[in-house]
């Protein structure tokens, strides 16, 4: 039998550059440890590329399968996938999947490796008090929002959740039974996690939260105003995807929807709307809000927003389902043009970005 460990190191690299998806690159470097000592950043010339999200398209009636598309290759990839089959709703951040399903089980789910990690059952999100509201399996789908991760599982177990739905907000850490709610009257639509808080995009503007600390006690103090935009700098209810996102982009704030870009200012100033976002593209959706630099990446086009369908009031009762409404705008130009030259729509998970990882 051949000993394949014994390639030269030349030879190695060779096949290292010619690997395009992030996922065959780390299931290189798992061979051996001759095959690792090849597989390095600078070997793989497909690793900048697979730093831009690809597009989990919808999942296939009565198929374990889902397809990943890249934007920037027009490759599409099929992955065996049965823990995000088609009644299973899907979310992203940090690289990873979190499924709710039909049982009201929410679960981390890494896409690449199936690697699963357990999160609270959804009914504790709704225990307040000593009291339980009923949230029936016909609405699993529906009354989640939107998931934060602060870190990737993959590197770390010091790990925080942070989920939005019905407009409130919970956290959990590895090893909880159960949610922790967040008190706040306002509607949460997005948050992104910066220097240690999580800044959140809610009816009235931006604030932060603090959950930091063994025994986090929620109540409105954690949950404090840092910016308030006015009823015309309002971005959610004015384009497609009928939230508003929020996302740190070099360094400062971005309060985004598919055709509106402000700044803003977290010391209690104005926000400013952007005519345009430089070298940068924004990615919308069921995932965690995020922006790109794109110089260096063929296919993926700067100062434009991708963005997919995500709100599930836009598409319910709707054939099909959702994945019709999403595409590229153009910022400079105002046009609107596909990112996916096919169809691909589903009534419980239309297509979303996701992050290759490891």
């Amino acid at each position: 039998m051949a000993d394949w460990s014994g390639l030269h190191y030349d030879l190695l690299v060779l096949i290292v550059r010619r690997i395009a998806w992030y996922e065959d690159f780390n299931t290189f470097r798992g061979v051996c440890k001759s095959w690792k000592s090849a597989a390095i950043k600078r070997n793989f010339t497909g690793y900048w590329t697979a730093r831009i999200p690809c597009l989990m398209l919808a999942a296939k009636e009565g198929s374990d399968l889902r397809d990943f598309f890249s934007i920037c290759t027009g490759m599409t990839r099929t992955l065996m996938l049965p823990e995000a089959a088609n009644q299973t709703k899907c979310y992203s951040s940090q690289g990873w999947l979190i499924t709710v399903a039909k049982d009201m089980s929410i679960n981390l789910l890494h896409p690449f490796t199936r690697l699963q990690k357990k999160l609270p059952n959804a009914t504790t999100l709704f225990r307040e008090q000593g009291l339980y509201v009923n949230v029936t399996s016909a609405s699993y789908d529906a009354f989640i929002d939107k998931f934060v991760l602060t870190a990737s599982p993959s590197h770390t177990s010091d790990y925080v959740v942070l989920v939005m739905y019905y407009g409130k907000l919970a956290f959990c850490r590895p090893g909880d039974e159960s949610w922790t709610r967040i008190i706040y009257p306002s509607g949460v639509v997005d948050a992104v996690y910066h220097n240690n808080r999580f800044y959140c995009l809610g009816m009235n503007g931006i604030f932060v939260c603090d959950i930091e600390g063994p025994n986090p006690n929620p109540n409105p103090s954690l949950a404090n105003h840092v910016s308030t935009f006015s009823e015309e700098q309002n971005p959610r209810g004015k384009y497609h995807c009928g939230v508003g996102h929020v996302v740190e982009s070099s360094g400062t704030f971005v309060a985004s929807c598919t055709t509106r870009v402000y700044e803003v200012g977290l010391d209690g100033g104005e926000w400013k709307e952007l005519k345009s976002l430089g070298d940068r593209a924004l990615f919308l959706g069921y995932n965690s809000s995020i922006s790109v630099e794109v110089s260096d990446f063929s296919g993926c086009k700067a100062n434009c927003i991708y963005f997919t369908e995500c709100d599930c009031d836009s598409y319910s009762g709707i054939p099909g389902g959702g994945g019709k409404d999403m595409g590229i705008y153009n910022m400079l130009d105002g046009s609107i043009q596909p990112h996916y030259p096919g169809e691909s729509r589903c009534e419980i998970t239309p297509p979303l970005w996701v992050v290759p990882s490891s």
